[in-house]
């Protein structure tokens, strides 16, 4: 019986190799990335350097693979950046998701879009639900929003994420986590939001979920959210405890005491109680998240 083909862009980013990672021994796994394919994937012989702006070539690469399944966690994720360049912003965040909108339809395949918790403006106190109205507050989280709109047009067979992540890079980049890490083993002080709350989840712990709706005859919009919010600082504090690092180091300060181009939500908390009456697969709490982290990565966190 032949495995179900699978096609992941953004494959060496922190989601994508992590997504590849957990797939691999199931599917038939396929992927591209901007950078150069390197021996830290499973099997790197069916990755491809490719921009995916290159359409003509994406479209043929996708057409001799005919995947059955997408999974598009490629994204420009740079808020400043994307504040300071709302076009380019515009063209990778939502032009190249109506693309491949365009190409699973095409395929008929169904495309699991990765999406932002970023999308509210952050006025609600509470988690929000799939039902509440968003408001993005700057260009990044405008732009994936679009990126939404465009797989609802274009698609019925669609999966829609909404969703922030944390966990560790195959890549010399530096994730919310390992920023954090890095600076407390370095006895540096670090500060850290005390009114910005957000629902994080394991990328390994996202990884299953996706895992498991690759195979549910299910489709539309969902939040993958860890259970209870936490603030930015709390984050830092549980990171810390967990890999028996000083505290002390992670200095509270207010979101108005730092002076960013885009504006910031205060409350990107997400409500899970949709995905979570529909996948057996347990969206961990932010502590149990970290958990698993360390146990992946070491003692190090990478």
């Amino acid at each position: 019986m032949s495995k179900t083909k699978v096609f992941i862009t953004g494959v060496l980013g922190m989601l994508g190799s992590c997504v590849e990672r957990v797939l691999q021994p199931t599917y038939e796994v396929y992927g591209c990335d901007q950078i150069e394919s390197i021996p830290l994937l499973s099997n790197y012989d069916n990755f491809f350097k490719i921009n995916l702006l290159e359409y003509k070539k994406v479209k043929q690469l996708l057409n001799a693979f005919t995947p059955e399944v997408i999974i598009h966690c490629a994204a420009l994720t740079d808020v400043e950046g994307c504040e300071l360049n709302p076009k380019i912003a515009r063209v990778n965040n939502y032009e190249v998701t109506r693309f491949l909108a365009e190409q699973a339809k095409t395929l008929k395949a169904k495309l699991i879009y990765i999406s932002t918790d970023s999308v509210f403006d952050g006025t609600k106190k509470q988690p929000y639900t799939e039902d509440d109205l968003p408001n993005p507050t700057n260009a990044y989280s405008e732009t994936k929003y679009l990126g939404e709109q465009a797989v609802k047009e274009n698609l019925n067979n669609y999966i829609i994420l909404r969703t922030n992540i944390f966990g560790w890079n195959i890549q010399p980049k530096t994730s919310l986590t390992e920023w954090v890490l890095k600076s407390l083993q370095d006895n540096q002080k670090i500060k850290m939001f005390t009114d910005v709350y957000f629902t994080p989840l394991y990328i390994t712990n996202l990884a299953y979920i996706i895992r498991e709706l690759i195979e549910k005859d299910i489709y539309g919009l969902y939040h993958a959210a860890a259970n209870t919010p936490v603030s930015k600082y709390d984050f830092g504090i549980l990171l810390a405890k967990i890999f028996n690092l000083p505290e002390q180091l992670i200095q509270k300060i207010p979101l108005e005491a730092f002076h960013f181009n885009a504006k910031r939500p205060r409350n990107m908390a997400l409500n899970n109680s949709r995905l979570r009456g529909m996948i057996t697969e347990k969206m961990l709490e932010v502590s149990d998240g970290l958990l698993w982290y360390k146990n992946e990565v070491g003692e190090y966190g990478g």
